[in-house]
């Protein structure tokens, strides 16, 4: 593939970087500015619901297995994100691992802090499995960085709670430890983050929680009986550091997992193939690893492994 363009690419993701100097408001129109896309790609057909006040997008790919559902949570550090800015790239996803794909708009902080954003994805997911009849069984989480952290945090709610967890867990770049104590991850190489941004919008969506609750910060959480995980990370990103952790957890407790690493990109690169052509090759290995958790050839192999 071609080379990556890391600096158009950097002065694009500062625009979209919590900031005490920018407005809220400007921050998300330049987040959605950046990632809409006024065509969907792939011929994916989306449709609108809403669910207590929930609006989300329904993608369906041209070619997807009966059945097969993908509840995406995107990131965005909390405060940024949309169904917008997020379209284009869950048709890519969507396309990729032949499922249909839920995209919900969840609320942002700071105006609506923990559990807000929690509360609505766990609403989607008990919609899509009470009132569309989807099996928990043919359902798989996703996510991207602050998503990623709210997909886990999900899994370890329906645990706590004894109800039925989803097929499978996919996680992009996942931000997981909230609290930023054992953050060890490549400062220096990090394209475009740094430990103040990450203090600044965490401080925002905990507002009176505690950082140590596995809700908020999932890395905190016990992962014995997860569902299969699937994480793609770059090991020159300040969060590499929580996808390592996350797997040693993992490991330790006998989940299934496989680990996607890229080397000399930045976080989320999968969403700007334009400066990442690699990019498509990344959505390909997620699409394929879906499809493997929902065929359940994803244990299998891991199982192989011992």
């Amino acid at each position: 593939m071609g080379n990556a363009n890391p600096a158009r690419a950097k002065r694009l993701l500062k625009k979209t970087l919590y900031s005490h100097k920018v407005s809220l408001q400007k921050i998300r129109e330049e987040y959605d500015s950046i990632f809409f896309e006024p065509s969907i790609p792939n011929r994916v057909d989306v449709k609108e619901d809403e669910f207590r006040n929930i609006k989300m997008d329904f993608l369906h790919p041209l070619i997807a297995g009966i059945g097969r559902c993908l509840l995406y949570v995107h990131g965005g550090w909390f405060v940024n994100g949309s169904r917008k800015s997020y379209r284009s790239f869950a048709a890519s996803l969507s396309t990729a691992s032949e499922s249909m794909l839920v995209l919900p708009e969840y609320r942002l902080s700071p105006e609506f802090p923990f559990p807000a954003a929690l509360e609505d994805v766990y609403n989607v997911y008990s919609y899509l499995c009470e009132h569309k009849n989807i099996s928990p069984s043919k359902i798989i989480l996703c996510g991207d960085g602050a998503g990623a952290a709210m997909a886990t945090s999900l899994v370890h709610y329906l645990k706590k709670k004894d109800l039925p967890i989803p097929a499978g867990l996919v996680l992009i770049s996942p931000w997981l430890d909230v609290s930023l104590e054992k953050l060890e991850g490549h400062r220096k190489k990090d394209l475009f983050l740094n430990t103040e941004i990450l203090e600044n919008v965490a401080s925002l969506y905990v507002g009176e929680g505690n950082t140590s609750d596995p809700l908020i910060s999932p890395l905190r959480g016990k992962v014995e009986k997860f569902p299969p995980v699937f994480i793609q990370a770059c090991v020159n990103e300040m969060l590499y550091s929580d996808a390592k952790r996350f797997v040693e957890k993992l490991e330790a407790a006998g989940v299934p997992f496989e680990v996607d690493e890229w080397d000399k990109l930045w976080h989320f690169f999968q969403s700007l193939p334009e400066f990442a052509p690699d990019a498509h090759i990344a959505v390909g290995n997620l699409g394929n690893a879906i499809m493997r958790i929902f065929n359940k050839s994803f244990t299998e192999d891991f199982m192989k492994r011992f």
